[in-house]
């Protein structure tokens, strides 16, 4: 009987787990992707790629995810804002300047006309190796 139980037990788990993952699952998308269609992502978990600038000022931290390194070093536009996470803030000068990959959910800001694209929520953030 008690290896009954175990396995009642295990699926259930396995099925809670499941269908938590399909309420909000990630969707591995490119940078550029979430660019140009931001409103079909707005409110959906995201996996994107890019290079992330992190600056720092004695109150604030700005972070930018963009395409390309390039794309930071000329202002080229090309990014998302990033709200930072705490975890995010502690290791800021670890991950600035480099390839991440990051999970978080995509908002679109309306802003004077336009629009601001930003990823909050950060639920992963890893430091890509060099090239």
């Amino acid at each position: 009987m008690t290896n009954l139980y175990r396995s009642i037990l295990i699926a259930s788990v396995s099925l809670g787990l499941t269908l938590a993952q399909e309420k909000n699952p990630v969707t591995a998308v490119s940078l550029i992707e979430v660019l140009a269609n931001a409103e079909k992502f707005d409110g959906r978990k995201v996996a994107v790629t890019g290079f992330l600038v992190i600056e720092r000022d004695p109150l604030h931290f700005r972070s930018t995810l963009f395409f390309h390194e390039e794309d930071a070093k000329h202002f080229l536009g090309n990014s998302v804002i990033i709200l930072a996470s705490d975890e995010m803030q502690n290791a800021w000068e670890k991950i600035s300047s480099v390839y991440v990959s990051l999970v978080g959910t995509v908002q679109v800001v309306p802003s004077g006309g336009g629009r601001i694209i930003q990823i909050r929520d950060i639920e992963r953030c890893i430091r890509l190796p060099s090239r």
